[in-house]
């Protein structure tokens, strides 16, 4: 199942741009432009799925072709 997570853009004192996610703590995506944070944003949240699945005992676990648990 994906899950929808929140998340706080900020800017950071260099210029750059610093997502921070208040349910998933201390994850945090950086990056220099927002298009660049988006695309680590995304990685941060396909992280969290998959340490979702590593808590599944692996007989529980079924992933469809496209990724989704089932």
């Amino acid at each position: 199942m994906i899950q929808a997570h929140k998340f706080v853009i900020e800017r950071d004192t260099q210029g750059g741009y610093v997502a921070t996610f208040p349910g998933l703590m201390g994850r945090q995506a950086q990056a220099r432009s927002l298009k660049a944070l988006m695309e680590r944003i995304r990685e941060v949240m396909a992280l969290d799925q998959v340490d979702e699945l590593a808590a599944v005992p692996r007989e529980m676990a079924r992933v469809s072709p496209d990724g989704r648990v089932g």
